[in-house]
């Protein structure tokens, strides 16, 4: 039977579960003893310090919370008391021997979990200045520069193809509680690195997945194709650290190590002492900005940067998913995105001038939907613009600021032509930084006039930066089909699919089959082999519920078959009941086959009712049509819904005012002008799309049927491979 004493401090101890301020002081606060002697009692009973015993009982109930209830590891993180999600982590695999999901997954499976003892903790870090972290990043900067262009180190002569990873510092401290100040001491070096242009450096979100990991540096230098690997460690030891580092090949030989020295109290004498270092020893050329952005110190607050960084921890953990060029927050990562904008926010009221802290705000609100913040659309361009202005007014040269500004001229505004420039800013800033070329990448795709070639240079630069990002994984097999890369782009998700999403599988796969019946559709100039191709794949995978939608579609677009379209699109409803996306094509079918009653009633069962609107617009019902806009106005991005039911209604002014805003696709606004029964800007619109997808589409609308007997119609779909069907007679 467990001891009354321990019994008694044991819940204490829980009652103050989650605050993570709570230590030995206040643990003999509450039971009215003085530190040495709960000290001593704890230490004759259990044989452990005081905070050893305090973080085992926290492990312990993160424990069952991991098996008892469905809460993400960083929620537990914090429920337990613990700093950050990432030190959790650490110490719950040194207890368990294993991480959270690991221990979750070996319980259910019903497997042994063994549990060891941590290294015992007594103190917690002094505060000291966070210019010591940064300089001393600075200084490793310095070494690893110059290691590069030293006589002993033979490295590629071009700089432009020297790749480098840094690797997650390792907690060598007694204590083993400053992993916060190792993620610093890793991220600024990497952030240092990312703005040289003659370095191609890994981005943090790849290297993480290395942490405690028991991979050689040849296999890990192997998985993210570089030529180098930085590893270090930090030990602390009352009041002074040591900082070890070492820069390592791809072939496992040690090219250079050094170890920083330092007093926390002597720390700031280095500021000067490094800007030299910064600008008279090392060997390569930089220019002032890059100059500027090595010396630069985002704050002098511990705190603040310490709130900086677990915000970038959980600004990680958002989970972005690609729907046909567009990029959606996934449900689970909303609650990530909302705590890293927290974490920022509380690092500016601590460091009112923390320029990055601003633009980090800025960025991450931007990605949130009107619906998941606490503003509505015109209130949160408001507050991002503010942050954004406030970041430029501290540092006039913050990467991530410029990189927002674009993504808000051309996602929002549809001024591609200054979102361009903003982007190529960013670039400049950070040419290292795969978001950057990530987005650079999107705008060539999303932009008026579609430059695919662009697209793929730019995801390539993304993808060899953060080789395992879902994100661009997915967006570089894309724009590889859009160059008819087919085979390459198979090829390359056969061997980087591993850290793909189910439904990010699934939509991968159901893109190559498009690219495939593109591929031999075009090859035999006649879109009705794509029909062939799906029936064959239908024979070999009978209960592919997405090969039955993809024949559906192809019913509707290439034959303009109302009674196939729905066919087929009933067989993958009934195949599929779960996913929305077949239930949305079952409705278009029945409205096509023109039977709106049942049409409206599948819709009115949905959970939204943003469906509806397509319900009334099909109908004629453009009153209550514009009442379901006008329900998610400032949710959605409604311009082409809006313009058309404009058009329909004759509303020939407020048509041109969206029309002229720049914000409709091509063949879009060759719809809009279809319904106006203007000809030639229809035509003229329409034969400015490259991508017979496209014109597909296109020709599935309702909206052009008037047309489809003229000979400018019929050229186009000859054009393009499409059939002429009774449609066109």
């Amino acid at each position: 039977m467990e001891n009354p004493f321990i019994l008694k401090i044991k819940q204490i101890i829980l009652d103050h579960l989650d605050d993570e301020k709570f230590g030995v002081n206040e643990l003999a606060s509450k039971i009215g003893m003085s530190k040495s002697q709960t000290f001593r009692k704890v230490k004759s009973l259990t044989n452990k310090s005081i905070n050893q015993f305090i973080k085992e009982t926290r492990l312990k109930e993160a424990a069952k919370l991991i098996l008892n209830t469905d809460l993400h590891a960083s929620e537990i993180s914090y429920k337990t008391g613990f700093s950050s999600p990432s030190y959790f982590n650490k110490c719950f695999r040194k207890y368990y021997g294993l991480t959270p999901g690991e221990y979750k997954e070996k319980y259910n499976e019903n497997l042994p979990i063994n549990g060891f003892e941590q290294v015992p903790s007594h103190t917690g870090i002094k505060k000291y200045q966070v210019v010591f972290y940064t300089l001393v990043a600075v200084l490793l900067l310095f070494g690893i520069i110059s290691i590069f262009k030293s006589q002993g180190t033979k490295v590629n002569a071009n700089p432009s193809e020297v790749s480098i990873a840094v690797l997650y510092f390792e907690d060598y401290s007694p204590e083993a509680d400053i992993e916060w100040f190792c993620n610093g001491i890793t991220e600024e070096i990497i952030n240092k690195l990312s703005g040289i242009k003659g370095l191609r450096v890994t981005s943090r979100t790849s290297v993480k997945q290395f942490r405690n990991s028991n991979k050689s540096i040849p296999e890990i230098a192997k998985i993210l194709g570089v030529d180098y690997i930085i590893e270090g460690s930090v030990r602390k030891d009352y009041d002074s650290i040591r900082i070890t580092t070492q820069l390592i090949n791809l072939k496992d030989k040690h090219e250079w190590s050094s170890n920083y020295d330092e007093s926390f109290e002597n720390s700031l004498k280095l500021q000067n002492e490094v800007s030299k270092l910064i600008v008279n020893k090392l060997n390569i050329t930089l220019s002032r900005e890059e100059e500027k952005s090595i010396a630069n110190v985002p704050t002098d607050s511990l705190k603040a940067f310490q709130l900086f960084s677990e915000g970038l921890s959980f600004a990680d953990q958002r989970v972005i998913e690609n729907l046909e060029g567009l990029k959606f927050i996934h449900p689970n990562g909303i609650k990530n995105l909302k705590k890293s904008i927290a974490l920022f926010q509380q690092a500016i009221d601590i460091d009112i001038n923390y320029a990055e802290a601003y633009a980090e705000k800025a960025f991450n609100l931007e990605l949130l939907n009107p619906q998941d913040s606490i503003f509505d659309t015109e209130d949160k361009h408001i507050k991002v613009n503010s942050l954004l202005d406030k970041a430029l007014e501290i540092n006039p040269n913050i990467s991530r600021v410029y990189l927002t500004k674009g993504i808000i001229q051309g996602y929002n505004h549809g001024n591609w032509k200054k979102a361009e420039e903003y982007f190529k800013k960013a670039i400049e800033l950070k040419p290292n930084d795969a978001t950057n070329q990530h987005y650079y990448a999107l705008y060539f795709a999303l932009k008026t006039e579609s430059d695919f070639k662009k697209a793929l240079e730019h995801i390539n630069i993304a993808q060899s930066l953060n080789p395992h990002s879902a994100s661009i994984n997915y967006d570089k097999i894309t724009f590889l089909i859009k160059n008819d890369k087919i085979i390459e782009a198979e090829e390359f998700y056969k061997y980087n699919n591993s850290f793909f999403t189910d439904n990010l599988k699934l939509k991968t796969e159901i893109r190559l089959l498009k690219a495939k019946a593109k591929k031999v559709s075009l090859e035999k100039k006649d879109w009705t082999e794509a029909l062939n191709f799906y029936h064959n794949e239908i024979e070999k995978d009978p209960k592919n519920a997405e090969i039955y939608r993809l024949l559906a579609e192809a019913y509707d677009e290439i034959l303009n078959d109302a009674p196939n379209f729905l066919k087929y699109a009933e067989i993958a409803k009934e195949l599929n009941t779960r996913e929305y996306i077949f239930r949305r094509t079952y409705g278009f079918a029945l409205l096509k086959n023109k039977r709106y009653e049942v049409a409206l009633k599948l819709v009115q069962k949905g959970k939204s009712r943003a469906p509806l609107y397509t319900g009334y617009y099909y109908t004629g019902n453009y009153e209550k049509a514009q009442d379901i806009l006008d329900e998610y106005s400032g949710i959605f991005d409604l311009n082409i819904d809006q313009a058309v039911l404009y058009a329909q209604q004759n509303k020939a002014k407020e048509t041109y005012q969206i029309l002229n805003k720049g914000v409709l696709a091509n063949f879009e606004k060759a719809r809009v002008f279809a319904i106006l029964e203007e000809r030639d800007s229809m035509y003229y619109y329409i034969n400015k799309e490259k991508d017979v997808y496209i014109i597909r589409y296109f020709n599935s609308y309702f909206e052009v049927d008037p047309y489809r007997k003229e000979g400018r119609f019929k050229a186009l779909l000859k054009k393009h491979y499409l059939p002429l069907t009774h449609w066109n007679k």
